[in-house]
């Protein structure tokens, strides 16, 4: 990378405020151009809750020494960013998953040692494993600076997964509709631009025709059920565009046209049909809506919701395979309904057969055929649990 390339993208991850000063020599006004320099490498990738202890310092509370065990579990701990899947796959779940536990007790887990865990135990139907929420927290109506790295980040997921993404009240442009079209295993899709965005680029009925029509045709998506667009200027037409998607089941739109549009009769030939408010399976209103639950929890409940519409014996399926939450938004992110516009609709018209869906473009985790041989590591790049342990 280049100087000016490295400068350009610290420039472009950064919140620029302008002033209006007066030079008190000359008297004349300028403008004066600020701005606070962000960190282009992610750190929402690496944040935890609690601190980690460095081994070397720690000291024993009780009398004698320290078990064997808890000097072991404390040293793997420490060193956890350095192990990758292949090497704990080595190691039975039984002592992995008191690894695990060990950095849930600590509040240690980050977004980058639950891939690790994911990836090396993918068989293994763990509370600790089948979940993970992540909260990106940033200004309100900002640039989706982190939108790239997320997007590159799920598509090198090595193994099967369904990711539910939240943004809210953030500048959503055409170009950042067309980067979450290429996130695979996309199994949610909220968007809210309440936030008042006016800005030229913004996502309009027409773009939405088109942006629908690639991504059938790109076969991107294929595990998409359940879509929320609030304050978009869409029409009942988009949702028509909508209905073109495999898996889709479940769509919330909050645009007073396309409200509008419904109650004067505009419901032909659409593909959907307006969910109503008493449902036997439970309300999906009450569950949006539900004050007393995290954005993470609802994205939970409303996609098990989306399963059950297509296979109500499927109950199992959220066990398997793991989900990845994240919200990343304004601190007043939430995804409770603000308008009267905001309705739900559900698919009627039947969903296309598995043959004739197309195969996701991007490259997902697929396990196929005999399992493949574990691959060599190379000397003095890798570390393995002995050498960690050796090394404490």
């Amino acid at each position: 990378m280049s100087r000016n390339a490295f400068l350009y993208g610290m420039y472009t991850r950064s919140r620029v405020e302008q002033k209006v000063k007066v030079d008190e020599t000359s008297g004349q006004e300028y403008l004066e151009s600020t701005t606070q320099m962000r960190s282009m490498i992610p750190s929402w990738q690496w944040q935890t809750r609690g601190m980690k202890s460095d081994p070397k310092q720690w000291t024993n509370s009780g009398p004698g020494a320290a078990r064997l065990d808890a000097v072991a579990l404390r040293s793997v701990a420490w060193n956890i960013d350095h192990i990758t899947p292949e090497i704990l796959e080595c190691v039975p779940w039984v002592v992995g998953k008191r690894i695990a536990d060990y950095l849930t007790r600590t509040e240690t887990w980050n977004l980058k040692t639950w891939k690790t865990f994911a990836a090396a135990y993918p068989e293994e139907n763990d509370r600790i494993l089948a979940q993970y929420k992540i909260t990106i927290r940033t200004r309100e109506g900002e640039n989706l600076y982190e939108l790239d790295s997320i997007t590159k980040f799920l598509s090198a997921l090595p193994f099967n997964h369904i990711t539910m993404l939240n943004i809210q009240r953030l500048k959503f442009t055409k170009n950042a509709m067309l980067a979450v079209s290429r996130i695979p295993n996309l199994g949610i899709l909220a968007l809210d631009l309440s936030w008042g965005d006016n800005c030229p680029d913004s996502i309009s009925a027409t773009f939405m025709q088109r942006w629908c029509r690639l991504v059938v045709e790109e076969g991107r998506l294929s595990k998409l059920k359940v879509i929320a667009l609030r304050s978009f200027e869409l029409s009942l037409l988009s949702l028509h565009h909508l209905a073109g998607h495999p898996a889709l089941v479940l769509c919330n739109i909050e645009s007073l046209k396309s409200k509008v549009e419904w109650d004067d009769g505009a419901k032909s030939s659409c593909g959907w049909e307006l969910l109503s408010s008493t449902e036997v399976d439970g309300d999906l209103k009450s569950m949006w809506n539900d004050p007393k639950s995290t954005v993470h929890q609802i994205l939970q409940k409303v996609y098990k919701y989306a399963v059950k519409q297509t296979k109500p014996d499927a109950e199992h399926e959220m066990s398997r395979p793991a989900t990845l939450s994240i919200d990343y938004g304004a601190a007043r992110s939430s995804l409770g309904a603000t308008s009267l516009s905001s309705l739900w609709y559900t698919r009627v018209a039947p969903l296309p057969e598995a043959s004739s869906i197309p195969r996701e473009t991007i490259t997902t985790y697929e396990p196929q055929g005999p399992v493949k041989k574990k691959r060599k590591l190379r000397p003095g790049k890798q570390m393995d649990i002995g050498d960690i342990l050796g090394g404490f």
